[in-house]
C-alpha cells in the first residue's frame, strides 16, 4: 500500500522535511525537499530529520527538468521525472 505523508517533521527551529513517502518495504521510504528555484539547495534544516528517518531516497524537487547528484546521497529532479518514477512503482 502506498502512504502519503505531507508533513513538516522537526526537530529544532528549522529542521523539517517537505514531503515523506512510505511506500511499502519493497521501495522504503523517500524523503523530498521541495524548492521553487532554478539552482536548488538543500537547506541545512533537512539533514537533522534525515539523520533520524534514514529514507532509502532522498530528492529534492525544483523547477527544472535536469536530473543530477547534490551529494550526501540526494539527487535533484523536476516535478515531471519525479511523478514519473512514483507512477512506474
Amino acid at each position: 500500500m502506498l502512504w502519503w505523508l505531507l508533513l513538516c517533521l522537526g526537530h529544532g527551529r528549522f529542521a523539517k522535511v517537505d514531503l515523506l513517502l512510505d511506500l511499502g518495504s519493497k521501495h522504503g521510504i523517500w524523503a523530498i525537499e521541495i524548492k521553487r528555484s532554478l539552482a536548488p539547495k538543500v537547506s541545512k534544516g533537512f539533514h537533522s530529520p534525515v539523520s533520524d528517518i534514514q529514507p532509502d531516497k532522498m530528492f529534492v524537487v525544483y523547477t527544472d527538468q535536469k536530473r543530477y547528484p547534490k551529494g550526501n546521497e540526494i539527487e535533484a529532479i523536476g516535478l515531471a521525472e519525479l511523478c514519473g518514477l512514483l507512477q512506474a512503482l
